[in-house]
């Protein structure tokens, strides 16, 4: 009896040191395996921090090489300009001066409407107020010579009144079909096509009058010298002079001199438009690189030079003798 109770505790007391050993155990293996949570969340920041670093360098070397880049070019502009300005003193120390015209008495331009004589003697020099109307393109175009509030004379063109995002319309979608087929502008169900359309992409309402008013911008800037034509057209204009952007153009008139228009060009292209168009009608390549323009045409002597770089294009128009 004794001897079975001694051994049953014997035995009781490996049982109880395999338990313990056995829950040493299973409570290692309930433990989670390195990294803890909190080593791999600092294992994440220390990486983030070295990308951040790494990252701005490259930030640092790219805008660097931006900077470089920048100046790069702004030295390349500056020497282009510099090439451009001695250029263009060179062409200008070459162009011709332009010659001193003795100018007759002006002609009526055939199809225009009667100039409306203001006295019955034929001497208008002394007159204060001049004005009459051209027909151009079909259309009426009011001239009126009169003295501004200051005693000087001024040149001024009345034209139709057209909104001008019709125009804008018109020549987006219709300008390059009519340089190519200027016969259309005879046509007269074509130019009211063209104007109701344009009317109609401006949000305009249309009305009848459009179609002449349309036809009249249409042909005089795509077929004629734009701004300058009326001056063309009016043969009491002896001379034209264009001295650059945001300038009036100045007009040599009848007996009365020099005087401004109310005509004020915004940019050079108009100008560089008609200089090239006059140089390719006498066969004469004008362009950049022979920017200067001196030849005879219908009548008229034109000595243009166009701005190259920053400088304003030149033009002047003399009306020869007949």
């Amino acid at each position: 009896m004794d001897i079975k109770m001694t051994t049953h505790f014997i035995l009781d007391n490996k049982l109880k040191a395999q338990s313990k050993v056995i829950r040493e155990i299973l409570e290692l293996t309930k433990k989670e395996a390195y990294p803890s949570k909190d080593a791999t969340h600092l294992a994440s920041f220390l990486e983030s921090c070295f990308y951040v670093m790494e990252e701005g360098k490259r930030k640092e070397i790219k805008q660097g090489l931006k900077e470089q880049e920048k100046i790069k070019k702004r030295e390349e502009l500056k020497a282009k300009k510099k090439e451009e300005e001695a250029m263009m003193a060179a062409l200008e120390a070459e162009a011709p001066e332009p010659e001193i015209l003795d100018i007759g008495a002006p002609k009526q331009e055939e199809g225009g409407l009667p100039l409306l004589d203001l006295s019955e003697d034929s001497d208008t020099s002394n007159l204060a107020k001049r004005e009459y109307v051209l027909k151009i393109y079909g259309s009426p175009i009011g001239i009126l010579v009169d003295k501004d509030e200051n005693g000087k004379y001024i040149y001024n063109i009345v034209e139709p009144l057209l909104d001008k995002k019709i125009l804008d319309k018109a020549k987006a979608s219709y300008g390059k079909e009519l340089e190519r087929k200027n016969e259309l502008f005879a046509n007269i169900s074509y130019m009211k096509n063209v104007a109701e359309n344009s009317a109609k992409k401006s949000k305009i309402k249309f009305n009848e009058m459009m179609v002449q008013k349309i036809k009249y911008y249409l042909s005089r800037d795509l077929i004629g010298a734009g701004s300058f034509d009326t001056l063309l057209f009016d043969e009491k204009v002896k001379e034209i002079t264009y001295s650059g952007k945001n300038k009036k153009i100045k007009v040599n008139y009848d007996n009365l001199g020099e005087m401004d228009t109310n005509i004020l060009i915004k940019d050079n292209k108009e100008v560089n438009n008609l200089i090239k168009k006059i140089g390719f009608a006498t066969n004469k390549a004008v362009n950049m690189k022979n920017p200067i323009l001196n030849v005879n045409f219908q009548g008229l002597k034109f000595e243009g030079v166009i701005g190259l770089g920053d400088h304003n294009s030149k033009l002047r128009i003399r009306r020869l003798l007949g």
